[in-house]
């Protein structure tokens, strides 16, 4: 009875096969339906003890984003417009005066 092996092992198998059996790559790619970009990637992540699992191909980070503390104040800023009377600050939001919050 065959064993089907999981996406880690066959890639495992290939990238042994090229360090320890020296089977050229393209014929390791052939042999494992994949182009000979590919071994050599599967080859640089192994060198580099990374695993050889599916990676997600989200980014690990977004430095274009809007920070947290910007979110959050023009989330303040759109809610305080909504409850201010045009031609006055709404009371409790930032930038309100004095009397409009109560203090005299």
């Amino acid at each position: 009875m065959a064993v089907e092996l999981g996406v880690v092992e066959q890639r495992y198998r290939a990238v042994l096969e090229v360090l320890d059996e020296g089977v050229p790559v393209t014929v390791v790619a052939r042999r494992y339906g994949v182009a000979r970009q590919t071994v050599h990637e599967w080859l640089a992540r192994y060198a580099n003890g990374g695993g050889l699992a599916n990676r997600s191909p989200r980014p690990l980070a977004c430095p274009h984003q809007t920070s947290a503390v910007v979110e959050a104040q023009a989330g303040i800023a759109r809610f305080c417009g909504s409850l201010a009377v045009p031609g006055k600050r709404a009371p409790g939001c930032v930038g309100a005066s004095a009397s409009a919050r109560g203090v005299s």
